[in-house]
């Protein structure tokens, strides 16, 4: 309904029909309206999540270094090991 690998842009009574002759599921379109409201609820907060993410460069710079200390930390218990 929403996504997948091919969004069928139908409307809800198409894709009501679809699933019963299909797959012999009922699945009233009320039931399908209210799932993609929900959906379409949570998707600003989703969007405005990795907006913010993608404009803090500061975060961004502690992830990396983050990142880079603990692959400094294996790389020293690695030669650590090597040695003995």
């Amino acid at each position: 309904m929403a996504g997948g690998r091919r969004v069928r842009f139908s409307p809800a009574a198409t894709l009501e029909r679809i699933f019963r002759e299909r797959h012999g599921v009922v699945i009233p379109r009320q039931q399908m309206v209210q799932w993609v409201e929900g959906i379409a609820f949570l998707l600003p907060a989703v969007y405005h999540g990795i907006w913010e993410e993608l404009q803090n460069p500061l975060r961004r710079s502690w992830c990396r270094l983050a990142e880079y200390i603990s692959w400094l930390k294996i790389t020293a218990r690695a030669r650590i090991y090597d040695s003995v």
